[in-house]
């Protein structure tokens, strides 16, 4: 339910009777499903909007599907940038903009951390990934992504070739999950920075990412941070001795530090 619903008719209005207007902030309102798909409409009729910010609004999978529903093959808005983080979108929500990676090449960052998606969802979006050709950013922290979401990822960034950045920290990946995503970086050529933090990697799964680095001599790796999880000393050791084993130095993180 829309609780801003004046608010929300307003911004809507201005959305699609703006000419000129390419960025929209409506974080932490209690914009809702209804609210999601009335700024939806709106950008039905918006050819200048870049940025759309609606984190922290309750958003759930049926807000999710009408913002993709507005991003899709016939898409008015050119939308560059979309921030989703901290609603309520599951796995169906996800789906749907995964469905958008497919066509969509105008999107280069989404941000969905904080969010419930799980498994389904991140494969959905990992099918998105493999044939879209526009995006660059991806967030998925703090949401439910176990092994065989991860996995899917991993054979994502085997064929793609824009991804520049991927967080999926605070998630439930084991080390079973690295191995999958290590399987994509042998063959990623694009990829800069990955972060893992906080999941539930071991050795196993650690060294394996650390092994696809130095198996990868074209891996454009600068940043792999895998701080709160489960590796030890030595496997410490052997990932960073891995990390340095290439002409480019990567930087890697396990322990905690202030992350930006």
């Amino acid at each position: 339910k829309c609780y801003m619903c004046a608010g929300v008719k307003v911004a809507a209005y201005v959305i699609a009777a703006n000419r000129a207007l390419s960025s929209i902030e409506l974080g932490e309102n209690v914009l809702g499903n209804e609210g999601a798909a009335a700024i939806a409409e709106a950008l039905n009729h918006s050819r200048s909007m870049v940025e759309v910010h609606m984190w922290g609004n309750a958003i759930g999978d049926a807000g999710a599907a009408a913002i993709a529903d507005s991003l899709g093959p016939t898409a008015v808005a050119k939308v560059a940038e979309l921030y989703l983080y901290d609603n309520l979108i599951g796995d169906k929500g996800a789906a749907a903009l995964g469905a958008v990676l497919q066509s969509n090449s105008a999107v280069a960052r989404i941000e969905l951390g904080g969010n419930r998606i799980g498994d389904d969802g991140a494969g959905a979006i990992a099918h998105g990934l493999r044939h879209n050709s526009g995006l660059t950013h991806l967030a998925l922290e703090k949401n439910k992504v176990g092994d065989a979401g991860a996995a899917a990822i991993g054979d994502a960034l085997g064929s793609n070739a824009k991804l520049l950045k991927l967080a999926v920290s605070g998630n439930a990946i084991g080390s079973a999950g690295a191995v999958g995503i290590s399987r994509g970086l042998r063959l990623n050529t694009v990829l800069a920075k990955l972060w893992l933090s906080d999941n539930h990697i071991g050795d196993e799964g650690a060294m394996a990412i650390g092994e696809a680095i130095r198996l990868n001599e074209r891996s454009a790796m600068a940043l792999i941070s895998l701080t709160g999880n489960k590796v030890s000393l030595a496997a410490e050791k052997s990932i960073r001795s891995r990390g340095r084993s290439r002409h480019k130095k990567i930087l890697v993180r396990l322990h905690s530090v202030k992350e930006h």
